[in-house]
């Protein structure tokens, strides 16, 4: 059997004997030994790039901030995650939070990074959601989608658009793989 090999690329990583296939880096399956220090390493990258933006907080200590207990709540919180009004991630057991999506002064979900989640939410998972944001992103001149949604919110919306879209060919790209019984492209990409 052919072994994967994977090479960083822009976001993009080419997956070799599934006809070079680009799918972003964080769908590709990590070895298991590496996952945890990834995974952190990941986290850490995302506390970098969010700070400028607000940072990355546990949900209970936004639950916690005065202007959230006077306005928010706990139920506020939970009520905006489960209609996907604003998202947050799993690491080390506990839900984080990227404090972008909120209003500074009210704490209320910001217009339009829902609408620029959604774009997402149907290829990436919460913890994938989180990355996209804080990555570097070919089609925003090399910058972060947090670090243009202030300025340019329908060029990062296009950006999501674009890299759905993206995501969907190459999943249906290794899908015409494996109907091909292609062996190499069938650990290439996770869900």
């Amino acid at each position: 059997m052919e072994q994967l090999q994977a090479t960083r690329q822009d976001r993009f990583t080419w997956i070799a004997g599934a006809h070079d296939v680009r799918l972003p880096l964080t769908r590709i399956q990590q070895r298991p030994d590496s996952s945890a220090f990834w995974i952190d390493s990941q986290f850490i990258s995302m506390l970098a790039v969010y700070r400028p933006s607000g940072g990355i907080a546990r949900c209970h200590e936004v639950e916690a901030r005065p202007a959230a207990r006077l306005k928010v709540g706990r139920q506020g919180l939970t009520r905006w995650l489960h209609d996907c009004e604003v998202f947050a991630f799993e690491w080390r057991q506990e839900a984080w939070m990227p404090v972008f999506q909120l209003e500074s002064t009210t704490l209320t979900p910001r217009s339009g990074v829902q609408q620029i989640a959604d774009e997402l939410r149907p290829v990436f998972d919460s913890w994938e959601l989180a990355v996209w944001f804080a990555e570097p992103n070919a089609s925003l001149d090399g910058h972060a989608p947090v670090a243009c949604i202030d300025h340019d919110r329908s060029a990062v919306r296009q950006a999501a658009r674009m890299d759905r879209e993206a995501y969907d060919n190459a999943r249906n790209a290794l899908a015409r793989n494996l109907s091909h019984n292609k062996p190499a492209a069938r650990f290439a990409i996770q869900g």
